[in-house]
């Protein structure tokens, strides 16, 4: 058997947080051929969780670290709800086995590319980011739906249900004030050159989680949906540059399938 440990911390340090129940939780899924048992420590807001598995593989790595992270944040979850204390949990740190230790840090450099509408740190002549900042700064509908996206790429679970969050954002922004949901997904594929079935996959994977049913949905969708919503979000930053003028070719081509 091998003992690993995730290290983090509850936030903000203004409450100390102790939890003195620590049982060790077994935990399986035969699907996935992963088997391991989690104890969560925390004291003073520090959080430990000790996991141990027949035998670390560094392809288990992001699962062990979604259901290490559930856990964690399962205790501080009820410690929330029984003080009223607004807390957030972080996991940074992953000690090997051998005690190594590097820090926890995910990204999906493929999304990176499908961020044409503006440049981070771009040389001086370009104002792109200037440009999508005052943009976004200005629009709490659209601050709040690119914070729906970034949590979809950042906290385990809530991927799709987010992206059908930010596609039914982008929908309202595109037409406020239209009931007819059918006539504004209209709308909103005309004005950023999208084809029905390209959004309506998103919005179809995500209907069920977004009602609770915590059916699996594989990795590979969770993945297309949040790359879908990734580039129709870009689009829709485009189309806030042109001041609402619906994109088209060539620069745009029609997004299908």
């Amino acid at each position: 058997m091998e003992t690993v440990h995730f290290l983090g911390r509850v936030l903000p340090p203004t409450y100390n947080v102790s939890v003195g129940y620590d049982p060790k939780i077994e935990w399986g899924e035969p699907a996935l051929n992963f088997k391991a048992s989690f104890i969560v420590h925390i004291k003073n807001s520090t959080v430990d969780v000790e996991c141990e598995l027949s035998s670390f593989r560094l392809e288990q790595y992001p699962l062990l670290y979604i259901r290490a992270f559930d856990k964690a944040r399962t205790a501080v979850d009820l410690v929330a709800f029984a003080t009223g204390f607004s807390l957030t949990t972080i996991l940074e740190t992953f000690v090997h086995s051998d005690g190594r230790q590097e820090p926890i840090g995910f990204s999906n450099p493929a999304l990176s590319q499908l961020c044409t509408a503006f440049c981070v740190n771009g040389p001086p002549t370009d104002k792109s980011f200037d440009e999508v900042y005052r943009i976004v700064a200005s629009e709490h509908e659209l601050f709040m739906a690119l914070r729906d996206l970034i949590d979809a790429n950042t906290l385990p679970h809530i991927g799709v249900i987010n992206c059908g969050r930010v596609l039914d954002g982008i929908r309202r922004m595109i037409s406020p004030g239209v009931t007819d949901r059918s006539q504004a997904w209209a709308a909103m594929q005309t004005a950023l050159n999208i084809s029905k079935p390209y959004q309506e996959w998103v919005t179809a994977l995500s209907a069920d989680p977004r009602h609770a049913d915590r059916s699996y949905i594989t990795g590979s969708d969770s993945d297309q949906a949040l790359s879908r919503t990734w580039i129709i979000m870009n689009r829709f930053f485009e189309y806030r540059k042109r001041r609402n003028t619906p994109l088209g070719p060539p620069d745009f081509p029609t997004l299908n399938p």
